[in-house]
């Protein structure tokens, strides 16, 4: 968990003192100004680690590459608070708002009261339907576990889970080892991108890390679409993100040459959901070769920098991404292709109704409806918002099923000295457990602690 999520998650909406904006424009204003603020403060952790994901969701992201989505220590907890986080920046300016109305409204209690009243019922009816989760079709659970590749494990509904053996070194093993090119691509793309070298060039064939000059044109079914055209467009291929297989189509192009690049856009594209999926045809033309650039090594300066003092070496630096690459290999190797047979409904509901009232209180404390909220920031509607947090909710009680399945197994638990420690971590004494675990719900607590000491598990089979 991130300092900036810590720092949001603490902070008491109800007494902001800042000063309010009056004019809507300025509120929206504010939460990007806000929101960008909170992007650029990421503690040293979160800055090197830019996410080692390239695919933890299958696991786990141009026009900006699609972030591994599963590289995640992040699973439960860090991702729901992540969005309590963000929507308490919202509600941080809105409450601004609603104070000035509050003290505008001081001499009127009626008017006060219609201010603050607000009417969240919407969120708690019209449930959507716990989803179905089904078997991959493509693969036969029971041959894999009479070959020692899948595990069979129960779980405390009497229902079959299967996941990939762990217990199986061999196999394990060779699914999660990371090689030194491994570590050297993560250490280029996620840091030494941002320290290359300029040099001069004279050839007339684009490669990698050149800065280039293009014209495009995206085409999807024959049509031209919004934001797929540029001219005299400058480019620094390999550097800048851009859907999968348009640089690479830059790459070997000679100057001059105009040629047809065949890409997809990913199947999740929150930035344009209409282009999610598709099939994409961009017409580019390389106009020049601006310069070449040379990628350093990584030195401890580089490091240093790069982390902001956290890695002052570059071979701590390098350890880091070593462990970052060998955490996301062993979650994709547990979180691909599991399946649980008794998804536990009223667990979910539970999930559901747990995160709903947590929505419900920020909202009411803003004094703005969940329906206004979801509407101006999010550009959502309330069923839209539902029915995304119960596929949220389900995804997550799939996970914890497997997680306390192996845990079980394998004689895993997490302890008081374990809630104690992650309590202190957000401020709170020895004392306060209780008062830590009311705040953000035991259950959550619970998985979240239990992945990490999986983990730990995970990493001593070697």
């Amino acid at each position: 968990m991130d300092q900036k999520e810590k720092d949001a998650l603490s902070e008491d909406v109800e007494n902001t003192d800042a000063t309010e904006s009056t004019e809507e424009t300025d509120e929206k204003e504010a939460v990007n100004d806000v929101e960008k603020e909170e992007e650029n403060d990421i503690d040293a952790d979160d800055d090197f680690e830019t996410e080692v994901k390239k695919e933890r969701e299958t696991d786990k992201e141009p026009a900006s590459p699609e972030a591994i989505r599963r590289g995640r220590n992040i699973i439960f907890f860090e991702l729901a608070l992540a969005a309590v986080a963000i929507l308490i920046i919202i509600i941080s300016i809105a409450v601004r708002k609603n104070n000035e109305n509050k003290e505008n409204a001081a001499n009127d209690p009626a008017t006060a009261a219609s201010e603050n009243a607000v009417d969240n019922s919407i969120l708690f009816t019209d449930i959507p339907e716990v989803p179905d989760f089904e078997k991959n079709p493509s693969i036969n659970y029971e041959a894999l576990s009479a070959e020692n590749k899948m595990l069979k494990l129960s779980d405390d509904e009497g229902g079959t889970i299967y996941v990939h053996n762990y217990n199986n070194r061999e196999y394990f093993l060779s699914e999660t080892s990371i090689s030194e090119n491994d570590v050297d691509d993560l250490i280029r793309s996620q840091i030494l991108v941002n320290y290359l070298e300029e040099i001069p060039v004279e050839r007339e064939i684009a490669e990698m890390y050149d800065s280039v000059s293009i014209n495009y044109t995206g085409k999807i079914d024959g049509v031209a679409f919004d934001g797929g055209t540029a001219e005299d467009q400058s480019i620094t291929l390999g550097v800048d993100p851009f859907i999968e297989g348009f640089t690479e189509g830059i790459i070997g192009m000679k100057i001059g040459e105009t040629k047809d690049v065949v890409t997809r856009f990913p199947d999740s594209y929150p930035q344009s959901p209409d282009l999610e999926g598709k099939e994409a045809i961009f017409t580019i033309t390389l106009n020049a070769i601006e310069h070449a650039n040379r990628v350093p090594e990584l030195t401890d300066e580089i490091a240093a920098e790069a982390s902001q003092g956290a890695y002052p070496t570059a071979k701590e630096a390098r350890e880091y991404f070593e462990d970052q690459l060998r955490t996301v290999k062993i979650w994709s190797f547990i979180d691909t292709d599991f399946y649980v047979e008794k998804l536990s409904k009223d667990t979910v509901l539970k999930y559901y109704n747990a995160s709903m009232k947590q929505y419900d209180k920020s909202s009411t404390e803003s004094g703005i409806s969940i329906e206004t909220m979801l509407s101006m920031y999010y550009g959502v509607s309330v069923e839209e918002f539902k029915e995304e947090q119960m596929r949220t909710a389900a995804e997550s009680v799939q996970h914890a099923a497997l997680y306390n399945a192996i845990a079980a197994k394998e004689g895993i638990t997490v302890s008081d000295e374990d809630y104690a420690k992650l309590a202190s971590d957000y401020g709170y004494t020895a004392d306060n457990v209780d008062e830590f675990k009311a705040q953000y719900g035991e259950e959550i607590i619970h998985d979240y602690i239990l992945q990490a000491n999986l983990l730990e598990f995970f990493k001593t089979i070697k």
